[in-house]
């Protein structure tokens, strides 16, 4: 059986729900202190965020901004999307639960990991049966390292045979062949154009993890 790790927003969780809104809120404030112009970033410009670390998001958003200026404005840009998912609004992709369900009667080991905050996966894990389908949930707010390609690193310090890395962002497959795993993409999910074009195997729906695994 394989080890399967798993990216979260854009792989299980459909980020668009909670996170354009939330994005909205706060670039409605950055308009009004006159930190950016009255014209709107585009939606496909947005979306295309999720799935990066929160530093990573602002350095393409905001260039000439340092972490520190950017910090408070996306603490809030999570507050709104805590709230929203605590109000019901979140949404698994359709076919996810069903499919992991299966992938653990397997028999195959399943592992979370997500360029997140422990209180957004917290909220998540209230929402929806996260704890019921892995083993084990990575935020990458916890390691002290700039990416999943050195996370997994230390995740899997000993070895591991059989891995599989699920996701829709090129990070998420760099991080896998890194150490030598089946690089499943999705491209049903954020990534740019491009982005998955290494992917050892593409999927367009969860249903089709099946097919591979």
């Amino acid at each position: 059986m394989a080890t399967l790790v798993f990216d979260y927003d854009g792989t299980l969780h459909d980020s668009t729900f909670i996170y354009l809104p939330a994005f909205r809120m706060v670039e409605k404030r950055l308009m009004l202190e006159g930190a950016v112009g009255n014209q709107v970033v585009e939606d496909a410009k947005v979306l295309s965020w999720i799935g990066l670390s929160p530093p990573q998001m602002w350095a393409d958003f905001m260039p000439g901004w340092t972490w520190q200026q950017a910090e408070p404005y996306s603490k809030e840009i999570g507050d709104h999307m805590i709230r929203a998912i605590k109000g019901g609004k979140a949404r698994w992709y359709p076919g996810v639960a069903e499919t992991l369900e299966t992938l653990k009667n397997k028999g195959h080991r399943l592992m979370l990991l997500s360029n997140c905050t422990d209180a957004y996966m917290g909220a998540h894990r209230q929402a929806f049966p996260i704890d019921r389908y892995f083993e084990s949930v990575h935020c990458s707010q916890n390691f002290h390292v700039p990416s999943k390609k050195e996370i997994l690193r230390e995740l899997f310090s000993q070895g591991v045979q059989d891995l599989v890395m699920i996701g829709d962002r090129k990070t998420d497959m760099e991080a896998g062949r890194a150490m030598g795993a089946l690089t499943v993409g999705c491209t049903y999910g954020f990534g740019r154009k491009g982005e998955l074009k290494e992917s050892r195997r593409l999927v367009d729906s969860p249903l089709e993890w099946l097919d591979i695994l």
